[in-house]
């Protein structure tokens, strides 16, 4: 039997829709991190149920899963696939916390540091429109339904209480916001090493 301990860094990505977390992430997975995101463990139960993936369905399930198995079950489906997928000397990022819950649970599992993406709800809406992504829908008040559902979910808390803050404007250029990206990670896992 194999007695040697992996070890493994897990931090997680925070940002309301359209923050520009996804160009973080590419970014950060072309440097060699390993990225799990809590949407597709939604995604893959709206599957599993044999629903399209919609904004509705994936909202439905987002919240029905949590009143069926408590507040963070997206948390604990995400902790299992990290537990698959990583191994020694990984960095694993997780993207799309919404609560506190999920953030607590994470911390019973890692050290799990948080980086959070901020820009304003009207540079949002303008990347949101510009993506087109099939979970996003073109009807008016679109956006702002989506963003008092994440709201309600409690994403403003792990937004405020993230131990990192990278703020996108809409002047922000590609290159900063990667390169902010990678400084927010590297002194986290400084102040982990260092712990």
């Amino acid at each position: 039997m194999d007695s040697r301990v992996i070890m493994f860094h897990v931090i997680g990505l925070v940002g309301m829709p359209g923050a520009g977390k996804s160009t973080c992430i590419e970014h950060l997975q072309s440097g060699g991190a390993k990225i799990i995101n809590m949407g597709d463990m939604v995604r893959e139960q709206v599957t599993l149920a044999g629903l399209p993936i919609t904004h509705e369905n994936l909202g439905k399930m987002a919240e029905a899963l949590r009143e069926q198995r408590g507040h963070d079950v997206v948390a604990q489906l995400t902790a299992e696939k990290v537990a698959k997928i990583a191994e020694d000397g990984d960095l694993v990022i997780i993207d799309g916390l919404r609560s506190m819950h999920e953030v607590e649970f994470f911390r019973t599992q890692w050290q799990f540091p948080i980086v959070a993406v901020h820009s304003s709800p009207e540079t949002r809406y303008a990347r949101l429109r510009e993506r087109n992504r099939e979970d996003d829908s073109p009807e008016p008040g679109y956006y702002e339904y989506r963003d008092a559902r994440e709201l309600k979910f409690g994403i403003a808390e792990v937004i405020a209480m993230a131990d990192e803050m990278i703020v996108n404007t809409s002047n922000t250029s590609e290159q900063e916001l990667q390169d902010q990206a990678s400084a927010a990670i590297d002194r986290l896992l400084n102040k982990v090493e260092e712990a």
